[in-house]
């Protein structure tokens, strides 16, 4: 139990003061280092207390891992500011949820529509004629009802391609940093069904 907490205390600490991956392993390698000294000078409570701090620096690493690192070939790197149509190929990664039309309020200036979100796993992106493999997870909203795709089907479409919004008013809940937790930077949206 003791371990666990130093461990998300790493977490934690990577997480309000982020820090690079090699000052990451100097320190758990410093501290286990340390430890191992400890044990064979048989100081079994210094050796508890540098095991326990090795904890939470390999915790601060593979948050900072799981955090900051992505691949080169990330689908992000091609999500620019704006909204740009991209042909996609991937695999279904995850059940289609329908999310029905919401109640339409004279107020609404965007018209709203029936959807289903199917999660992906990017293979490839078309950039100027040709195919370039591509890695990444994303979810891919479709206006209507798409039910004839199930996981570990190849899909292939046309998508407009956004990263995910930041907040954009304090207090408002931050979808940008709960996807980045699953690794999905970005999102696509096809507007036709017929795309797919």
């Amino acid at each position: 139990m003791v371990t666990a907490v130093a461990v998300a205390m790493g977490v934690w600490l990577d997480r309000q003061f982020p820090l690079s991956v090699p000052i990451w392993c100097a320190w758990s390698g410093l501290f286990l280092a340390a430890w191992l000294a400890a044990t064979r000078l048989a100081r079994p409570r210094t050796a508890g207390v540098l095991l326990l701090v090795g904890a939470l620096a390999l915790g601060g690493l593979w948050h900072h891992c799981r955090w900051c690192l992505f691949p080169d070939d990330d689908l992000v790197r091609y999500a620019r500011g704006t909204t740009e149509l991209v042909h996609v190929r991937a695999t279904v990664h995850g059940v289609p949820r329908w999310r029905p039309r919401l109640h339409q309020s004279p107020f609404d200036t965007v018209e709203q529509r029936d959807s289903t979100r199917i999660a992906v796993r990017v293979l490839a992106i078309r950039r100027g004629g040709r195919w370039q493999g591509v890695s990444g997870r994303a979810n891919l909203t479709v206006d209507g009802h798409v039910w004839d795709f199930l996981p570990g089907d190849d899909v292939q479409f046309s998508a407009a391609l956004r990263p995910v919004a930041e907040p954009l008013n304090p207090g408002e809940p931050d979808f940008a940093a709960h996807r980045r937790q699953t690794r999905e930077l970005c999102e696509l949206y096809c507007r036709h069904r017929e795309a797919m």
